[in-house]
């Protein structure tokens, strides 16, 4: 026979009516009780649960600061809530698709439902997340937890200019090594310092901190001078200041410049060294004075050459002059041998004159010439000597000097400027008549090797 249990109806009924409870009673009511009891439990358990996994789960967002790792967790967490069989995130600063995972489960119909859920950072769009076929969605829940993901994808993107503004900063400070960047505290503390080369660095951390209780000269500023210095950059302002700084025995030349950094009291102090700078300023000066002096030397020959061009003119003229006159007086008349021969003699005398005024010309424009240009092109060698030495004979029969050629006839045509290897020859030619004996023999010879 199949017994019934007694509701709680029945059973507050019978207590009132004065019936009493039989024991299956009692432990039926009991049993119930108890299991009302768990569920309640096993509900507050599973809400507690969920309410901690969705901590978790913001906790891993504000852990992540990385854009990439951080949107793949948005992605993989809005899966997991939804069920969904794929999610797609794209930002909206670039437009690009960043992010992408699909549900790997068996397969199941399809639903056909889509949802476009959007994280915002305040009233600023960040980026757009694309659900696809969500089995269930708990749409209080997701959107505080896209809420939160927002803001921290909004933060990550910041960070990750911020540090892309910072390397780009470093290099361009690490670049210079005659530039330092020093940090300083509120109180003028040294806090940090970047770029600026090994040397400089070690002789700025010998230095005491540029506090603005120090008193020290090392800085090579009053100190009226450097309060003035920050007060002025922490206002906004530029503050810049040319000085010497002392450290351990020795002496840096510097440019500062001070400006505010933005954060609270702290002021970004720039120091160049202006060693190099002195260095090359010296040389340059050093060869600005040589360069002066060179063209003063140069003035004074300029002026030496045109006072000189203009006696040598005057000169040129006279012999020239006497030599015309005595030509022509024996070609028009016929004098008497004494005579004719007394002009001759007058004109011998103005034409080694002359002569001797046109070497000094030539020698003075070999002086002035910087550089020649030659004129190659194919010519025999044979030629050239030969004509070099029928200029120079005449002068080697007066002397009583002989010269004798042995120039090979099948010598090869070679690339030469002809009138300055004529001049070559002939300066050769003439200094061997010149310091040879009379009655000796010169002897000129060209063959190919």
């Amino acid at each position: 026979m199949k017994t019934t249990q007694p509701t709680r109806t029945a059973l507050r009924a019978a207590s009132r009516s004065g019936r009493f409870l039989t024991s299956q009673d009692r432990r039926s009511s009991g049993t119930r009780a108890t299991e009302s009891r768990r569920r309640s439990r096993v509900f507050r358990e599973a809400r507690r649960g969920r309410r901690l996994e969705r901590l978790a789960r913001i906790h891993r967002l504000l852990e992540i600061q990385e854009v990439d790792p951080l949107l793949n967790e948005i992605v993989r967490c809005v899966l997991h809530m939804t069920r969904a069989r794929r999610v797609e995130l794209q930002l909206e600063s670039n437009g690009e698709l960043c992010a992408r995972e699909a549900l790997r489960t068996p397969r199941r119909p399809h639903v056909g439902r889509r949802l476009a859920l959007a994280l915002r950072h305040g009233d600023q769009r960040v980026a757009t997340l694309r659900v696809v076929d969500p089995m269930h969605t708990r749409m209080r829940e997701l959107r505080g937890y896209l809420d939160v993901a927002g803001g921290a994808v909004a933060m990550a993107l910041r960070l990750q200019q911020a540090q892309g503004g910072i390397r780009r900063y470093e290099a361009l400070v690490s670049s210079f090594s005659d530039i330092c960047l020093l940090v300083l505290g509120g109180s003028g503390r040294v806090l940090d310092m970047r770029g600026g080369s090994a040397s400089l660095r070690e002789r700025l951390s010998a230095l005491p901190d540029f506090d603005v209780a120090c008193e020290s000269d090392a800085l090579g500023l009053a100190h009226a001078d450097w309060l003035d210095t920050l007060a002025r950059a922490r206002r906004g302002e530029r503050a810049e200041a040319r000085t010497t700084l002392h450290v351990q025995n020795d002496t840096i030349d510097v440019h500062l410049v001070c400006v505010a950094s933005g954060d609270q009291d702290e002021v970004l102090l720039t120091v160049r060294d202006l060693s190099e700078v002195k260095a090359i300023e010296k040389a340059l000066l050093r060869r600005n004075h040589e360069l002066s002096v060179a063209a003063e030397r140069l003035k004074e020959v300029d002026m030496l050459k045109n006072e000189f061009m203009s006696n040598v003119s005057h000169e040129l003229r006279t012999p020239l002059t006497a030599i015309i006159a005595y030509a022509e007086a024996l070609l028009l008349t016929t004098p008497e041998p004494k005579t004719r021969d007394e002009f001759l003699r007058v004109i011998c005398e103005q034409g080694h004159k002359l002569q001797k005024l046109i070497g000094g010309l030539l020698d003075i424009a070999k002086l002035d010439s910087l550089a020649t240009e030659l004129k190659l092109q194919l010519g025999s060698l044979n030629d050239v000597i030969e004509s070099a030495v029928v200029t120079v004979r005449p002068t080697a029969e007066k002397n009583q000097i002989d010269i004798v050629l042995e120039l090979e006839p099948d010598l090869p045509p070679v690339y030469l400027d002809e009138l300055r290897s004529q001049q070559i020859v002939w300066n050769l030619l003439t200094n061997a008549i010149k310091f040879s004996p009379p009655r000796s023999t010169i002897a000129v010879r060209s063959w190919s090797g």
